[in-house]
């Protein structure tokens, strides 16, 4: 027999030992029994707490069966949710560093990414800027066209308006009439028409520098026969004969010289029908008349001539073009060479042959009076064509020049009117006294135009200036 404290209550209990060696509580000190704050003996107490205890361990064991039956029936499921951390889409395990490490990877190009496409967007950014000053830059362009194109239309009007007064002839009253109805449609419901006015309109005037022996002739009658308003020395638009029956290389040789080239080109250097004079041509007609009905203006005329037809009142403020036609140096000279009945061999091969290499066959040259830089300056803008590219000169005249509603026949288009003899190679053979190179050397030496056209033409068959940038380029590489 024994005391102890109990602890539930802090009572004193006296316990004997029983036959079976289990402590038996025989009284506590007290004489009634002590209870709790729950009004139950520590006795009781302590039988509450191992039901409790029994009941906690009941209901884990019955999750853990649960679970486990849940993990018999989808073992999968089960053990890959256990085994992979919650990363998202990742596929590696906590302890696979390979993986992890080409995960890091694909972060790091999903970072330099996202750094191009920012850059793409900045880009955009810019050139959307850019686009929005072109735009704007281009509306201002339309307005002062159009603000042109209304001064014009009050002008045709004002034009019209002295019509009724026997001021001017009844069909150029029509003529001007139609003209301002087609102008106010343009202004009124033009909307897919305005937006084409752009830095790429054709010029207003278009002039060819009638280079000799670069097919010029063939130029002008094409250009007659394709165009309205051409007004050529070889060719004009409104004396051209409806149908082309007229042999052309028979010209040269005809026993009437001048009606074969009328009925060839269309010249008008006939008896004229205002003076009778038959020494009348069609250059005098229309320097007489101004240059002011014409498109495209053809002219086999020296460079210090040039100002005497672009200073005219009736082109002042319009856009001036000149195409200069270009040809092979060495082909040129020898077609220059055969068109005099000159044998370049025989040149050569003869005494002072060296010196006439030297200073470019002088004895061959046509025209070398034609072209000089300084004539350049007349023009607004220069294009260089090769002088047998009849489809480029299509293509340009075509956006510059007004076309015949109905093309006439033209049976050397893309051929060439023959001025010139058949050549022969015979009469062609260079010597050590004038190698081809060296002739060549010296005629890019002696003539601006061969310079020219070797410098900024080359080996292409079109180009295009504008005549301030091309001077400033020939000044400062001296060609």
């Amino acid at each position: 027999m024994y005391a102890l404290t109990d602890d539930w209550r802090g009572d004193t209990i006296i316990h004997a030992a029983s036959n079976d060696g289990k402590d038996q509580p025989l009284m506590d000190s007290g004489a009634t029994p002590r209870r709790g704050i729950f009004g139950k003996t520590g006795s009781e107490m302590r039988s509450t707490t191992r039901s409790t205890v029994w009941g906690i361990t009941i209901f884990l064991g019955l999750v853990s069966a649960a679970l486990l039956g849940v993990a018999t029936l989808f073992p999968t499921l089960v053990f890959s949710t256990l085994s992979a951390p919650n990363t998202g889409s990742l596929e590696c395990g906590a302890t696979n560093l390979e993986c992890w490490k080409r995960e890091a990877r694909k972060v790091g190009g999903l970072k330099n990414e996202v750094s191009s496409w920012q850059r793409k967007a900045t880009s955009l950014q810019n050139t959307v800027r850019d686009l929005h000053a072109t735009i704007t830059e281009s509306r201002n362009q339309i307005d002062a066209r159009v603000t042109r194109i209304n001064a014009r239309v009050g002008n045709l009007k004002t034009a019209g308006d002295l019509s009724d007064d026997g001021a001017i002839p009844r069909a150029i009253k029509k003529a001007v009439a139609d003209v301002v109805d087609a102008a106010d449609a343009l202004r009124s419901g033009g909307g897919d028409v305005v937006p084409l006015l752009g830095q790429n309109d054709p010029p207003k005037v278009v002039f060819h520098a009638h280079i000799a022996k670069t097919a010029g002739s063939t130029f002008n009658r094409f250009v007659a026969r394709r165009y309205h308003a051409s007004c050529g020395n070889k060719g004009v638009s409104f004396a051209q004969s409806f149908k082309d029956d007229a042999d052309a290389n028979d010209a040269a040789d005809a026993d009437d010289h001048l009606l074969t080239r009328n009925a060839v080109f269309g010249f008008l250097n006939q008896p004229s029908l205002v003076t009778g004079d038959a020494h009348v041509t069609e250059s005098d007609m229309f320097s007489s008349w101004g240059w002011h009905n014409c498109a495209l203006i053809s002219l086999e005329i020296t460079k210090d001539e040039w100002a005497d037809v672009t200073d005219r009142p009736s082109l002042a403020g319009q856009t001036k073009a000149v195409m200069i036609p270009c040809r092979d140096p060495i082909d040129h000279i020898l077609s220059q060479c055969n068109y005099n009945h000159q044998s370049f061999t025989d040149i050569i091969s003869g005494e002072g042959g060296e010196q006439a290499c030297d200073d470019a066959l002088p004895q061959c040259h046509v025209g070398w009076e034609r072209y000089e830089h300084s004539m350049l300056e007349k023009f607004d803008k220069v294009v260089l064509f090769k002088y047998d590219d009849f489809e480029g000169v299509e293509r340009y005249l075509d956006d510059a020049l007004p076309k015949r509603r109905l093309e006439l026949e033209h049976a050397t288009e893309f051929g060439f009117y023959a001025t010139n003899t058949e050549r022969s190679t015979t009469n062609e053979r260079f010597t050590d006294a004038c190698p081809e190179e060296t002739l060549r050397k010296n005629l890019l030496e002696k003539w601006s135009y061969y310079r020219l056209c070797d410098k900024f033409l080359g080996d292409s068959t079109w180009q295009e200036f504008d005549s301030r940038d091309l001077r400033d380029m020939i000044e400062e590489q001296h060609v």
